[in-house]
């Protein structure tokens, strides 16, 4: 009483908010402000302040009403609050995170269920399959041997040896790949001529396809893949067939094989029917397919090849114009 105001102030009282104040005053407008105050003890508080100017009929100011309160608990409840909010934020975050781990954990876990029933299936079929084609490579044999055969006969002979011991090693290949022990022997492989084998290998289904498919390939010079023979023409031979399969009224199909960066990218690319979306996300899936003939097993086989690999296998798809298939690899060096 009899002292101004001034007396309630201290080092932390913000002096911006105090010239915003007599500027505000001299303005004729009200003031609404926070700053810091002390009490008698010291201890400082945070004060809210609301001045309003009281004037005459002349409209003169001449008396001042202020109203001041300590809003201490207020400020630290706002800020506990904020904290409080920032955590909840923090743990939605981590939830999210937690809950997107969940799916990805429980869609590892249905590939592998049917990964494991795709190898108990496997152990029933190798051994026949295997006796089924044994002899028939063997009347092919004799057939080749004869002199009763003119040139595109033979040469349909040979493709179709070619395809019986492609078919013979993939079934060995699958024997291992269900056991428990690792068989995978990899050896250094020239691109080129892996891309011509494959092209090769492929040609009676492109020739019975009923429609022209014009194939292009494109391979850097001197390129070498770093990989299991069998496994990996395995799975250029299904891609390629699938590929040829897309494309009934025919099309286009390019092979590319190349060094970008620290990594050799494989690319099989159509003109095919393509994909939805969905099709697009669950084709790897063991067991999903569209095709009524189909067993669902082939790019799931591909893309877990890929990754014995240490690499990545890439898709992308648009209906009616196409699908790209990018194999990712680490270089041969």
């Amino acid at each position: 009483i009899g002292q101004t105001p001034r007396i309630l102030q201290g080092p932390e009282t913000d002096r911006a908010e105090l010239d915003r104040l007599r500027s505000e005053l001299a303005a004729g407008n009200d003031f609404i402000g926070r700053t810091i105050n002390y009490r008698r003890d010291g201890t400082p508080f945070q004060l809210e302040w609301i001045i309003s100017p009281l004037r005459d009929h002349d409209g003169d100011t001449t008396h001042y009403v202020a109203i001041q309160r300590d809003v201490t608990g207020i400020e630290r409840a706002e800020d506990a609050l904020q904290a409080v909010d920032a955590e909840l934020r923090e743990l939605g975050t981590q939830l999210a995170a937690a809950l997107r781990d969940l799916h990805r954990a429980e869609v590892q876990m249905a590939r592998a269920e049917r990964m494991n029933a795709m190898g108990r299936m496997a152990r029933g079929i190798t051994h026949d399959l295997t006796n089924s084609l044994g002899p028939a490579s063997l009347v092919l044999g004799v057939l080749a041997a004869g002199d009763d055969l003119t040139n595109g006969q033979l040469q349909h002979v040979h493709s179709a040896q070619a395809n019986i011991g492609h078919s013979l090693a993939l079934l060995d290949r699958l024997a291992h790949f269900v056991s428990d022990d690792d068989h995978r022997t990899r050896a250094r492989l020239d691109a080129e001529a892996l891309i011509d084998e494959i092209i090769a290998l492929t040609n009676p289904r492109r020739d019975v396809s009923g429609e022209p498919i014009a194939i292009t390939s494109r391979v850097d010079e001197g390129l070498e893949l770093y990989v299991s023979p069998v496994e990996f023409k395995q799975v250029l031979v299904n891609l390629v067939l699938n590929a040829i399969d897309a494309m009934p009224e025919g099309g286009e199909l390019a092979l590319r094989a190349e060094q970008v960066g620290q990594e050799v990218q494989v690319e099989v690319r159509d003109t095919g029917v393509g994909m939805d979306a969905d099709t697009a996300r669950r084709c790897f899936d063991p067991f999903y397919t569209t095709r009524s003939d189909g067993t669902g097993l082939g790019l799931s086989i591909c893309e877990s090849v890929v990754q014995d690999h240490g690499g990545t296998i890439e898709l992308t798809s648009r209906i009616d114009e196409g699908t790209a298939i990018v194999i990712h690899l680490p270089d041969a060096t």
